[in-house]
């Protein structure tokens, strides 16, 4: 699956969050539902950071098969995994080997904020992205940069701190509005960061569509 296509399925499942969080506004209007926006706040952080994941684990991979292209040396993969390589008879068994121990190793890292996505970008010869991401959201990058700090400012501390904002336990508030421009921002930066990707060469879409790569 290619990471675009990923994205929107995990996006999907925030929309019908949101879907059903209307939908019982509308029902039980005394109800303290804002719990659900809460959730869509952690999975929409969550989407945005699989996809860059996902971005960079295709990118390596492109870049591996590559011999014209330099991979970065940042990553290293365990002496084990380039022993399996070495002696599978498969490409397929090497590649699958190579994708896994790629996917591992990223695992540890997250890819949420505007400087750990440039960083990651980076491992498949993205450099200052925000230049063309800019251009291609109608922001300007400092912009970007604020609009996805509150986003991840406002998961964590949904996350870590039970959306608590003192001592006596009182929750932050969160609308609804608020929410819809989170869902918005978040697709269209996703989207802006997926086409700049193609544009530099760092992977072919219709390739992996074609392959049906995992």
């Amino acid at each position: 699956m290619r990471p675009i296509d990923s994205f929107k399925e995990s996006m999907e499942s925030v929309k019908t969050l949101h879907a059903l969080h209307g939908t019982l506004c509308e029902k039980l209007s005394a109800m303290d539902i804002s719990e659900i926006l809460r959730a869509e706040v952690v999975l929409l952080v969550s989407a945005l950071d699989c996809f860059i994941h996902d971005v960079v684990r295709k990118g390596l991979m492109e870049i591996f098969n590559d011999k014209n292209k330099n991979i970065s040396d940042r990553l290293s993969i365990a002496l084990s995994t380039t022993k399996q390589m070495l002696l599978s008879e498969s490409d397929t068994e090497r590649q699958e080997a190579l994708e896994v121990a790629i996917k591992q190793i990223l695992s540890k890292q997250s890819y949420q904020s505007y400087h750990n996505i440039e960083d990651a970008l980076q491992l498949i010869s993205v450099s200052k992205p925000w230049s063309s991401i800019e251009k291609k959201m109608g922001i300007k990058a400092e912009d970007i940069k604020k609009q996805l700090g509150v986003v991840i400012r406002r998961r964590n501390q949904i996350a870590h701190e039970s959306d608590r904002k003192n001592l006596m336990g009182e929750r932050n508030d969160i609308e609804r509005g608020d929410i819809d421009k989170m869902i918005c921002f978040i697709s269209k930066l996703a989207e802006c960061i997926n086409l700049h990707c193609i544009n530099s060469g760092v992977y072919n879409e219709d390739r992996m569509k074609d392959n049906k790569q995992v």
